[in-house]
């Protein structure tokens, strides 16, 4: 049977030295299966993901399919996907077990595997905005067009016999009703609805990463490794990292509560499975470190497969990677993938491998962004799709999470509800300032106990190092008055950060305090600034503030979360008071300047600003003034 296969039906043909060698339609199919199965296994979806791995080229068991091969492996000029393989799969399965007759659970089993099996070269709407059925689109194509019947029997000829594939279904349809389970004690049925989109897109990773994978195994003629995290690298890195951290010196209060957030980090990541927690710690506590530490002793408690750091602000992601990569002490097995990130490889074949680690995100521990997040969950492309595998089982850090956009809120809720309680995932959610994510319509199932680390009012008591002024006038300043005040709160500290809500405002008020401050160091921070020309201005501030250079920085909000600088004084352009309190972050953040700092809090004439595209930023301005 392989043989006639092997002869008659090829799902690819490589050359080499001018000899055809050919891969089987059952092969492939079979290859494909074991890899989605296998990826899938720790969410219970073994067989689900096997039998669509199974079906998805079906359609390749035809004349047709065949001669379009030949043609394209003997050099002429073929179209690719001129030939339809991807139908075949998804009229069996509904013709199948899909019928009036057939049980409701049935019916959403056979739709998630057709789905699987019809969208591996790209999704198909189940449901289109006219309210047509991709389903049925495919069920009434003209069989005769793509040689339906006989890719069918060939299939269940040379590949797969119905027994198999019913005892499959069986067993797929098992495991349905298991998610069924998990999905239902999440509530809402809103939620549930979106979230059963998300059990079908998974088992759609599963078979895109798989064939994939086999196809290129076969067309290179070599097996490709995965570097996957295990217990054993884990249990490495979180021993590095913790002999590392005893070198730290817990000579200051400040430096003694950083150590014991530290340790309370690593012991709870030996304790949490999975669910979502957070790590709500004072701004300068360490929360980068911390949450390594949390991360990789959850990684090697409950052999997850990947470390996933997702930071919302460009400024924190160059600084924070730096630091991830400085204490894992290994790049290779890191992963960014992020807008701002220049891969500098030497050679084509490390181009192609860092090319498929950001289709796969098949790295122990990768950094990157909610844009390339959501991308992941929610884009349609393909190769989007196929890094969602990687989400599952894995521990994932969301750094900043205040900065996270209100209108994508139930999205992102729901989302990091089915990766946690269905997929296995342990969330954290990282912040000085957490949001109230667990009481809006669509809430996140925060676990039980929710914190980390719990809150310790003794320690936290040591952070407060700024004292905040109200500054703001009933009609505010203009900027002429915002730099008379920025100078005049200048004039008896060595460094002041002056924090505005615009791009605009920013570059107008840096000239004004430049033009007025000569023979000072005055610096401009902005997301407008490519990342070479924001990370040198970043390291020439932190040498004036090392080197006691009177220096003042005129920034956007990027400087407000997570940046590792520490001016004498802050003045902050009225926002929400998360806003001030992360601004207060960027004050006197180890102590250094002795005594409690000041920061201020200003607000500007109407006109100044233009907050008419930064709605959030507009009404976090109102709240705060109530």
């Amino acid at each position: 049977m392989q043989q006639e296969d092997l002869c008659q039906y090829p799902a690819h043909i490589r050359v080499e030295e001018k000899e055809k060698v050919v891969q089987s339609v059952s092969e492939h199919c079979r290859n494909v299966a074991e890899y989605a199965s296998y990826s899938m296994s720790s969410l219970g979806l073994k067989s689900t993901a096997y039998l669509a791995g199974l079906l998805h080229d079906m359609g390749k068991y035809t004349s047709l399919y065949k001669e379009y091969l030949d043609r394209a492996s003997s050099g002429e000029k073929v179209i690719r996907g001129s030939v339809n393989h991807t139908f075949s799969g998804v009229i069996y399965l509904l013709e199948r077990y899909h019928g009036k007759d057939k049980s409701t659970i049935s019916r959403l089993t056979c739709e998630i595997l057709a789905f699987a099996v019809g969208s591996h070269h790209g999704e198909f709407d189940c449901v289109d905005i006219n309210g047509m059925s991709g389903f049925e689109y495919r069920r009434m194509k003209d069989r005769h067009e793509i040689l339906y019947w006989d890719a069918r029997n060939n299939f269940i000829s040379l590949c797969a016999q119905e027994d198999e594939i019913d005892r499959l279904f069986a067993d797929s349809l098992k495991e349905i009703e298991s998610i069924l389970r998990k999905v239902r004690a999440l509530g809402k049925k809103r939620m549930a609805t979106y979230i059963l989109g998300l059990v079908a897109r998974m088992v759609l990773s599963s078979v895109i990463d798989a064939d994939r994978r086999d196809t290129a195994e076969f067309m290179m003629n070599r097996r490709l490794s995965s570097t996957a995290g295990d217990c054993s690298l884990w249990s490495g890195l979180s021993e590095s990292l913790t002999i590392n951290m005893a070198n730290f010196q817990a000579d200051t209060p400040i430096n003694k509560a950083r150590a014991y957030f530290s340790d309370a980090c690593y012991q709870s990541g030996k304790h949490h499975e999975g669910g979502i927690y957070r790590l709500t710690l004072p701004t300068g506590a360490g929360k980068t470190l911390s949450s390594l530490r949390y991360a990789l002793s959850n990684a090697e408690s409950f052999n997850k497969k990947h470390v996933i750091f997702v930071l919302p602000l460009l400024s924190v992601l160059e600084q924070n990677s730096s630091v991830i990569r400085k204490y894992v002490g290994n790049d290779s097995i890191i992963l960014e993938h992020h807008s701002n990130f220049v891969n500098d490889v030497s050679t084509e074949d490390a181009l192609d491998e860092y090319e498929l680690l950001m289709d796969t995100w098949d790295s122990p521990i990768i950094i990157t962004t909610p844009v390339q997040l959501l991308n992941t969950l929610c884009s349609g492309k393909t190769s989007s799709i196929r890094r969602m595998k990687a989400l599952a089982n894995s521990v994932i850090v969301i750094d900043e999470v205040q900065s996270l956009p209100k209108k994508t809120l139930y999205m992102f809720n729901a989302s990091l509800n089915y990766l946690a309680y269905v997929c296995g995932a342990t969330i954290v959610l990282s912040s000085a300032t957490q949001p109230v994510f667990d009481t809006v319509e669509i809430p996140l199932k925060i676990s039980e106990p929710s914190d980390i680390v719990p809150f310790d009012e003794m320690r936290n008591a040591i952070f407060k190092r700024t004292v905040v002024h109200d500054a703001t006038t009933k009609y505010g300043m203009s900027l002429e008055e915002l730099e008379e005040f920025s100078s005049d709160k200048f004039s008896d500290v060595q460094s002041m950060l002056i924090i505005c809500n615009t791009k605009s405002t920013a570059i107008k008020l840096f000239d004004r305090v430049r033009q007025r401050n000569r023979g000072v160091e005055v610096f401009h921070l902005s997301a407008s600034m490519c990342m070479k020309h924001r990370t040198d201005t970043v390291e020439r501030i932190k040498r004036c503030l090392v080197d006691k250079v009177k220096m003042i920085c005129v920034s956007t909000q990027l400087v407000e979360a997570g940046v590792d600088l520490s001016f004498q004084r802050v003045i902050r352009v009225l926002a929400g008071m998360d806003n001030v309190a992360q601004s207060a972050g960027r004050c006197n953040r180890s102590g250094d300047y002795g005594a409690l700092c000041d920061v201020f809090l200003v607000n500007l004439k109407e006109g100044e600003e233009n907050l008419k595209m930064l709605k959030e930023i507009y009404a976090s301005q109102r709240s705060t003034q109530d």
